[in-house]
């Protein structure tokens, strides 16, 4: 069970400083939404930037594809311990999937799912995902709320891989804070990213962390 750290949650302008903090609050990995102005209406980093962070840390990186053409991003999984991209954006899923694994075998692969989307695509998913990131906001801007009807995707796909011999993580992104992330536990996630409410306050994310944990581990 683990928390990502999603660092557009921080002041981008000091990247360094949001990684050095994450890494002494003990977060375990670090989230990189790569936004391209098109899927979603904001834009973030580019390759030469995710390159730059994977030089200044050792977390584990986890990067979040919130973009119209996945296959160009590629390269990208060069650079990462886990990408993932969103179902919304291709009729050819496990093409893309086995193309990263081509690209970087030792990569993680997931699959993103917005809010409205069905989860029903899973079915067809054993054996080629390691992660189901289930958007609990819509994607693209930090600080949005929380979405309740998300809660019942989050136990769904926990029911579709009950019999899979292979379990990818069940994620969570967007609006997770100290009222709701008890509850996306509850239902099945095992893998929390956290963004505004984490890093809204650096004095106070080793604390969060610690709290959350607490509750990961029970």
């Amino acid at each position: 069970m683990l928390i990502a750290g999603s660092i557009i949650g921080g002041n981008v302008l000091n990247i360094e400083e949001i990684i050095k903090i994450s890494e002494e609050a003990g977060v375990d990995w670090l989230h990189l939404d790569i936004m391209d102005g098109n899927f979603v209406p904001n834009i973030t980093f580019g390759l030469d930037f995710v390159k730059k962070i994977r030089q200044k840390t050792y977390l584990p990186l986890d990067i979040h594809l919130m973009v119209i053409d996945p296959e160009k991003y590629i390269q990208f999984s060069n650079y990462c311990n886990m990408i993932n991209f969103h179902i919304e954006t291709t009729y050819f899923p496990l093409r893309i999937i086995e193309n990263i694994r081509k690209n970087n075998p030792e990569v993680k692969v997931g699959v993103a799912v917005n809010p409205s989307t069905s989860i029903s695509f899973l079915e067809n998913m054993e054996g080629y995902i390691d992660n189901i990131l289930i958007m609990t906001v819509e994607p693209g801007f930090a600080g949005q709320k929380f979405i309740p009807n998300t809660l019942n995707k989050i136990e769904k796909a926990k029911k579709i891989i009950e019999g899979w011999e292979k379990k990818p993580f069940i994620s969570v992104d967007g609006g997770i804070n100290s009222q709701n992330y008890k509850l996306v536990l509850e239902r099945g996630a095992n893998y929390i990213v956290c963004a505004s409410y984490l890093y809204e306050d650096y004095s106070s994310i080793k604390q969060k962390v610690l709290m959350m944990k607490k509750q990961l581990y029970k």
